[in-house]
């Protein structure tokens, strides 16, 4: 399963080290087994950021805050995007 939407701009995110991380274009949740993980994506598709969750909600509740994006907002799409 695939949950996907378009990023609009971050709010909340820097890098481990502080410096702004590159901002992403749109966000995918792909549950991987048991695991759920927040992908980064840009322009040209390529993951710039992960996040490994326990459940799809920990997920959408780590887009919120890093995103400000509703927890209702995501539209499901297939494997292929």
């Amino acid at each position: 399963m695939t949950a996907r939407i378009r990023v609009i701009a971050c709010k909340n995110t820097t890098s481990r080290y502080g410096a702004p991380r590159a901002q992403p274009t749109h966000l995918e949740i792909n549950q991987d087994g048991e695991l759920f993980f927040l992908i980064r994506l840009n322009a040209d598709e390529q993951c710039i950021a992960d996040t490994c969750h326990f459940s799809m909600e920990e997920a959408k509740s780590q887009a919120e805050f890093e995103y400000e994006l509703p927890k209702d907002g995501w539209q499901e799409c297939d494997s292929d995007g």
